[in-house]
């Protein structure tokens, strides 16, 4: 490789790692995936281990700034969640950030409700900024908040209408970092209880070092005594 090569190299690792994130491509992913089986059929664990704990990483990062872009790139989306009591609690997000809630009561017709938050709700611009500008915790929760049993996305503008991640995305290996991380921290528990029973020391228990309780010195441990005096007690 000559050094003239360098800028075309260069320019080919950049455009893969931009894929990798916007979730256009995930072959690298799919990559240290099977390097990892490779490594581990070769009985290398420890090379392995290694590579696992950053490829979990790195999917579980790529996968959720893949989900709140997605998120993010909405215009308007229209939740509706149970309330719990034959209501609905009602949310518009746009762009990302909670732009207007409200509920609609057991008995109430829910879509005139939505149309009159809809109505009021905050107007969302997005910036050139990560995310529209919206903050990373407010859409994480909101995404979290979609995500839970029961959620019914009512409607959705932009993003060619509907809220859906890329095709690259590292969401197919989301279950693979999950079950990684999960063998991972069962592995560090074992070892820890190993090495904690390993370190500890049997302690003899009271009665083992000084005999049972006894009463008039029926089954009780001798007594400390000086010659020709009687037992030591508390006052010497």
């Amino acid at each position: 490789m000559c050094s003239s090569d360098l800028p075309s190299i260069n320019a080919a690792a950049r455009a893969t790692a931009a894929a990798l994130i916007d979730g256009l491509d995930n072959a690298a992913l799919a990559a240290a995936i099977e390097q990892i089986a490779d490594l581990a059929q070769r009985q290398r664990y420890e090379s392995a281990a290694r590579l696992r704990d950053h490829t979990v990483a790195a999917v579980e990062v790529l996968w959720r700034g893949q989900r709140l872009a997605a998120l993010a790139a909405l215009a308007e989306l229209v939740a509706a969640a149970p309330d719990g009591d034959g209501g609905w609690q009602l949310a518009v997000i746009r762009h990302g950030q909670l732009a207007a809630a409200g509920s609609a009561r057991r008995g109430v017709p829910p879509m005139p409700v939505i149309d009159a938050i809809r109505a009021g709700a905050q107007v969302v611009l997005p910036q050139s900024a990560p995310l529209g500008g919206a903050l990373v915790e407010e859409t994480a929760l909101i995404a979290r908040w979609l995500a839970a049993p029961g959620v019914r996305i009512v409607d959705v503008t932009g993003a060619d209408a509907g809220w859906c991640s890329p095709l690259g995305s590292a969401g197919p290996w989301s279950e693979w970092a999950a079950s990684a991380r999960s063998a991972r921290v069962a592995a560090e528990q074992a070892v820890t209880t190993r090495d904690s029973e390993l370190l500890t020391e049997p302690h003899p228990s009271r009665e083992q070092l000084f005999g049972g309780a006894g009463v008039d010195r029926v089954a009780g441990a001798a007594q400390p005594v000086f010659p020709g005096r009687q037992p030591l007690g508390a006052a010497g």
